[in-house]
């Protein structure tokens, strides 16, 4: 019973720290939250003491239950002693046996709690090891050429299917479709369609339990996860920024000159056109620069160029900027590794339209030479692309082309349109009649 309480009380414990540390870590500062999280920490507060309150009471109902044991052999043993008829000297060795006994059975019982205790860390051991491992990271077998992938080749998904646990429904159900070198595809769809499950699927985070997808004409599944990871950029909805510089949260690697950061930079706007190296800094890799736009081009807001110097310093997860810079920072990490597949997963979902519209328009013109596949909750983030698959319970309910999809009386990609608020402004972008 009171192993039982010392658990629960370590367990309590844990939760108070994780709740410290999300309001640390988050916005609970505003103050409709506020209150709600004082009155979460207080009744976790509330659980815990509770716990240790009835932990401490048993314990010492255990010790004096033992001392009373304990007062009964000491003596027992005396009175056998006495009655025994043996000298002093066994009568005493006795005695102090017995008081020295009943203090062993004490400690060894707590002794033996806190060892079924400490066993809790090697129970989560054994659960660790029970976990599915991933596939390696290199096959030595086989290995993708230094060029994979390149645009000879695009994208092919056939017959997909994709299990998140093996007693699971299918979360996509054999799925086909293809993309093409250099295509801007949108992949739309409501919450649990599978849209983040495709993502995945790509990254072999979730391995295929059916089908198979091939990229460049190399099926994904026969190469090592670190070669099929490093050839893909992801930029996911929370971006992840490490505490350190711009510079190292822009190129971890150190692989590129301080020229190519700058220009990425104030290719999206981050960095001012004369910054570090002026303005006859060369272009990478058919990205112009922000003071070379034509007059329809995307020009960078004045409020979101801020970075100074590449040693400029982040705070851990990139607190000290908004989300929308702290999405245009991980776009031009994307940028910078000139990858010829990048996801964008719900990039921009957290961010206001114009931060959306700069982040599209920066594809557009920085990331012509890449396939771009974006999953987007926001219709107007991927109207002007090539290609959109919109995905219903797991199957694809229809793909193609935006204009042709809207045109369409009985489409389903039409009647979202329709429920949208922008229903004038998509129409009128789409030039539908």
């Amino acid at each position: 019973m009171p192993l039982k309480i010392v658990i629960k009380s370590s367990f309590s414990t844990r939760a108070i720290l994780s709740k410290v540390s999300q309001g640390i870590d988050s916005s609970w500062c505003a103050s409709r939250f506020l209150v709600k999280f004082f009155d979460l920490c207080f009744v976790l507060v509330f659980r815990t003491k509770a716990m240790d309150h009835h932990y401490w009471l048993t314990n010492f109902w255990l010790m004096w239950r033992y001392d009373c044991l304990g007062s009964v052999v000491v003596f027992l043993t005396t009175c056998f002693a006495l009655l025994s008829g043996v000298g002093e000297g066994f009568a005493a060795i006795s005695v102090v046996q017995a008081e020295i006994f009943a203090q062993a059975t004490r400690s060894l019982v707590s002794v033996f709690a806190q060892l079924e205790l400490d066993f809790n860390a090697v129970e989560r051991i054994t659960e660790y090891l029970k976990i599915p491992q991933e596939a390696p990271a290199v096959n030595e077998a086989f290995r993708p050429p230094a060029y994979w992938p390149s645009d000879s080749s695009g994208l092919f998904v056939e017959n997909l299917v994709v299990k998140y646990a093996d007693h699971l429904s299918p979360a996509l159900k054999s799925i086909s479709f293809e993309i093409k070198p250099r295509e801007k595809v949108g992949i739309i769809g409501r919450t649990g369609s599978g849209k983040s499950t495709l993502a995945m699927s790509l990254l072999r985070i979730l391995e295929a339990t059916e089908g198979r997808i091939i990229l460049d004409g190399i099926d994904i599944s026969s190469i090592g996860l670190q070669d099929l990871r490093t050839r893909i950029t992801i930029v996911s909805q929370d971006v992840t920024l490490f505490e350190g510089t711009v510079r190292e949260n822009l190129d971890p690697l150190q692989s590129h000159s301080d020229e190519e950061c700058w220009q990425v930079l104030r290719s999206c706007g981050l960095a001012s056109s004369a910054a570090m190296f002026g303005d006859d800094a060369g272009s990478l890799s058919g990205c112009p620069s922000t003071n070379k736009l034509r007059p329809d081009q995307h020009q960078p807001a004045a409020s979101t160029v801020f970075l100074k110097s590449l040693d400029m310093k982040i705070s851990e997860g990139g607190k000290s900027f908004s989300v929308g810079q702290r999405q245009m920072l991980a776009l031009a990490r994307a940028m910078l590794r000139r990858s010829k597949v990048i996801i964008m997963d719900e990039a921009t979902s957290s961010i206001d339209l114009q931060s959306d519209a700069q982040i599209q328009s920066t594809i557009r013109e920085c990331m012509g030479d890449s396939m771009v596949i974006t999953i987007a909750h926001r219709l107007f983030t991927v109207v002007d692309y090539d290609k959109l698959i919109i995905l219903k319970e797991g199957r694809i309910a229809e793909i193609g082309a935006p204009k042709e999809l809207i045109q369409q009386p009985e489409s389903l990609f039409r009647k979202m349109c329709l429920a949208s608020a922008d229903w004038a402004s998509l129409q009128h972008q789409l030039g539908s009649s």
